[in-house]
């Protein structure tokens, strides 16, 4: 699943190349190891990714507003698209953001050749700021992304990708591409599937941190009262300062 959140955001946000007139198949790969970490397959119009990892393979397709994530145990599949998380207002795992500024630069560095296909290499990077409010906790925040992606024409998936800031840095690329038609059966829910409404669980996870934040405000709130002497909104909070001055004035008495 948090595959697929990370998918979700990437794609709805618009990480991904806004155009792509070619069909092909293509595996991305870590390029040090050759570890098959994806495989991406696109009609031209619709784009479906397998995430791979340890637990198994992990398919969505992406259509140009929605994610559709497949379940193959469950025989199940959730449409989501993420409207909460669209536009400068947003809503993501329980933070609202609302977005001041959002710069994106690509500088051009060279022209490369990517496992047979000329690419463009770029230094990407992008610097934003947002406010926002978590539970009633609010500020502002300012953040910058920056990497190397290498770009194809007609190809919306980059063909090669690396975040040296990165936590664990490693350089992506595309380790096959095979360029034809694609099997139409990829890029649409198997019959008889069950529908979950994507939307609707991110919206109650949504609520759920929303929830959690505040609880965290007012104990943070709570502890600067007591500090002050002042009466918390917590009961057991108060009764248990209330006990502290009747032993501190019962301590006071025997001195006496």
């Amino acid at each position: 699943m948090k595959k697929f959140i990370v998918t979700m955001f990437a794609v709805l946000l618009g990480a991904l190349a806004a155009m792509g007139q070619r069909s092909y198949y293509g595996e991305w790969v870590v390029k040090s190891s050759g570890q098959l970490i994806r495989k991406v397959y696109d009609n031209g119009s619709v784009m479906r990714l397998d995430e791979i990892d340890e637990k198994g393979v992990h398919p969505c397709i992406i259509f140009k507003d929605s994610v559709v994530v497949l379940m193959p145990e469950q025989k199940a599949y959730g449409v989501f698209t993420g409207e909460s998380m669209k536009g400068k207002k947003r809503t993501i795992l329980g933070v609202e953001s609302e977005i001041i500024r959002i710069d994106k630069q690509y500088t051009f560095i060279k022209k490369e050749v990517i496992t047979g296909v000329e690419c463009t290499h770029y230094n990407f990077k992008q610097t934003d700021a947002s406010k926002y409010n978590a539970g009633g906790m609010t500020g502002t925040s300012e953040g910058a992304q920056i990497y190397d992606v290498w770009i194809a024409p007609d190809i919306r998936h980059p063909m090669q990708q690396e975040n040296p800031n990165a936590v664990n840095p490693r350089l992506e690329k595309m380790g096959k591409i095979v360029f034809g038609p694609q099997p139409a059966d990829l890029f649409v829910v198997p019959k008889g599937w069950k529908r979950m409404n994507m939307d609707a669980m991110m919206d109650g996870i949504n609520q759920q941190m929303k929830g959690m934040f505040e609880k965290q405000k007012q104990a943070v709130d709570d502890l600067q009262k007591v500090e002050k002497g002042e009466k918390s909104s917590n009961q057991e909070l108060n009764e248990l300062m209330e006990g502290f001055k009747a032993m501190e004035q019962l301590f006071k008495a025997k001195k006496k």
